[in-house]
């Protein structure tokens, strides 16, 4: 008799939400390669958001802590975990047990337990069958504990998890703490970072743990990119979440200093709590200029954005977030010979490549350097500026393709 495949798949929002779409490219190939997949989404809706095949089921549970859920997690000051979680944080990271800390890892592992015995209640008949399990949560978070405590229950399972960005760094939360990844690290198969500096951050942290791994992510693309793109007007695209991090009224206030002799044209992709604010700030400041234009689309989804690139003449990317792990929005850019402006933060610099495929800025530049690299592609000469664009295209073809990466992680983790 044939063994299946199954996958369990933990994410946040795929896919009952639309307009996130972190899971978009890889899950053709998860859906292609499993027999049966069960996605467990901690995301509020119950509602699909996507058509799936019929052997891909999916569960929304969402895992919001209110007063007395927070509570209840106190009965884990008593587990094994939260002592090992604490040794782990004072000797070695070297971080004090505040209450704070101690109130978030507390409330991590109860999450944790929660999608534990979800998964047991709705779906444990798989876990006791002689079919090939794997286990894989998209995010380093609890889900990836989640994972570990299945990891343990069911030994002969393969349990490993992504790990991208906010998930990683430490240094982007307010307590300079992120819980469970001793236990995260003792206990799954694998963990994949998404970039080099990633995992080479991980590894100076907690040591070279020798499940520590990189696979990139990837994007796809349908069409040949048109290097001799006309440049007038100069079209310059930003693709984010219109949120603090992203820092869009930097690339405001640089348009805002560009030269008059130079016909700009700005497009930003991307929603989010600070979009009326960033659509003020842009009629302040650039509304009333004769040479530039702009428009906020709001959200599109992945396929409307590489149908955007291909028949629009888009001269530029530019991102200026203050944090990152490797942008999908870089990859999709490149996979249509744009060019890309960056800062350089987290793995960007492993996908743009400062005087070859566009330009990396320093992690705070100021609105006057932004305006001055926008400047310097716009002088490009011809040739110049279509060698730029041929490097970002074959970049993405050889590094940042999802029929090449996303293949190449699934055999991966079959051989595990």
């Amino acid at each position: 008799m044939k063994l299946n495949n199954i996958l369990v798949l933990f994410t946040d929002d795929f896919p009952f939400d639309q307009n996130r779409t972190h899971l978009n490219y890889e899950k053709k190939y998860l859906f292609e390669a499993f027999d049966k997949v069960y996605i467990f989404s901690s995301h509020a809706k119950t509602i699909l958001a996507y058509e799936l095949p019929s052997h891909v089921i999916a569960y929304s549970i969402p895992i919001s802590l209110n007063t007395a859920h927070k509570f209840k997690s106190f009965k884990y000051l008593f587990s094994p975990i939260f002592y090992n979680e604490l040794f782990f944080m004072i000797k070695k990271l070297n971080l004090s047990p505040t209450l704070k800390r101690m109130k978030c890892l507390l409330s991590e592992i109860y999450k944790a337990f929660i999608l534990y015995k979800f998964i047991r209640t709705n779906i444990e008949f798989e876990f006791k069958t002689e079919n090939h399990l794997y286990v894989y949560s998209f995010w380093n978070n609890y889900t990836a504990a989640t994972a570990a405590l299945l990891k343990i229950k069911y030994p002969l399972i393969r349990a490993i998890s992504r790990a991208h960005g906010w998930d990683v760094y430490f240094e982007r939360t307010p307590e300079n703490y992120l819980p469970l990844k001793s236990f995260i690290l003792k206990n799954l198969d694998a963990i994949y970072y998404i970039s080099e500096h990633g995992y080479l951050y991980s590894r100076k942290k907690f040591g070279n743990f020798p499940n520590l791994k990189i696979a990139r992510l990837g994007s796809q693309n349908y069409f040949l990119p048109d290097f001799k793109k006309q440049r007038k007007p100069f079209h310059l695209i930003s693709i984010s979440n219109i949120i603090p991090l992203k820092r869009i009224d930097l690339i405001i206030q640089a348009l805002n200093l560009i030269s008059k002799k130079y016909l700009v044209k700005w497009t930003h992709i991307g929603d989010g709590p600070l979009a009326s604010k960033m659509k003020d700030l842009a009629l302040d400041l650039i509304s009333s200029k004769t040479n530039i234009s702009y428009h906020f689309t709001g959200y599109i989804s992945n396929n409307e954005v590489l149908e955007f690139f291909g028949k629009e003449n888009v001269s530029l990317f530019i991102n200026v977030s203050s944090t990152e792990g490797i942008p999908v929005s870089i990859m999709e850019a490149m996979s249509c010979g744009i060019p890309v402006v960056a800062t350089n933060v987290g793995g960007t610099g492993e996908i743009v490549k400062d005087g070859v495929n566009g330009s990396l800025l320093v992690e705070n530049p100021s609105p006057k350097e932004i305006a001055d690299v926008i400047e310097k592609f716009i002088s490009l000469d011809d040739n110049t500026y279509q060698n730029f664009c041929k490097s970002a295209f074959q970049n993405w073809s050889e590094n940042f393709n999802a029929n090449i990466n996303h293949p190449a992680f699934i055999h991966e983790i079959f051989n595990l």
